[in-house]
């Protein structure tokens, strides 16, 4: 495991070193750092989505923004769907 703690910047191993197993080190790293259920980053993003204007830009690259963003939130915030029921209303719509 030396080699992936070799691969990681000094802030990171400092908070992953006591880790025994990479599953686990990778599990840690993507929740301290993927966003995922991070509500400041949501709150942001939405703000972000609210003051989008396209002024300027054409509408594909006015368009691509935004679905960078909604992208960005669909990360940050996952649609849980717990019944198959629900699953499958998804699909359809």
């Amino acid at each position: 495991m030396a080699w992936l703690l070799n691969s990681l910047s000094p802030n990171i191993v400092a908070t992953v070193e006591t880790i025994s197993t990479a599953t686990e080190v990778w599990k840690t790293i993507s929740k301290l750092y993927s966003g995922e259920g991070n509500v400041m980053l949501i709150a942001e993003t939405e703000e972000r989505v609210g003051e989008l204007r396209q002024g300027e830009n054409s509408v594909m690259e006015y368009v691509a923004e935004l679905q960078r963003l909604w992208a960005d939130l669909d990360h940050y915030d996952p649609l849980d769907l717990p019944h198959a029921d629900c699953i499958a209303a998804a699909r359809k719509w």
